[in-house]
């Protein structure tokens, strides 16, 4: 094999190999992984709202990881998402797998 083919072999499994990382990742937003933290927004709310209302935890897998909780005077800033699963694991209500 050859220099040149055996290099674009092995972009093309380097190619492969980045694509099922992503592809199992389950990341829904790359842009929100590199951002970090950020607001939660009006949807974000209503979907805690209802799920904490509901006790229903399936409504939190709607809230995406990287929407925070502003923290207060002696609160730290938390994520939405992480917020909304113990909400409903205070009130006592096992979660439900899937």
């Amino acid at each position: 094999m050859n220099r040149r083919r055996r290099r674009s072999v092995y972009l093309v499994a380097l190619g492969l190999a980045l694509g099922a990382f992503v592809a199992l990742s389950g990341v829904r937003s790359w842009s929100d992984q590199w951002r970090g933290m950020r607001s939660d927004n009006r949807n974000e709310e209503f979907y805690r709202y209802i799920a904490q209302e509901l006790a229903e935890p399936a409504l939190c897998k709607r809230i995406s990881w990287s929407a925070m909780v502003v923290g207060g005077f002696f609160i730290a800033p938390s994520y939405t998402r992480s917020a909304c699963y113990d909400f409903i694991a205070g009130r006592g209500r096992p979660m439900s797998s899937g």
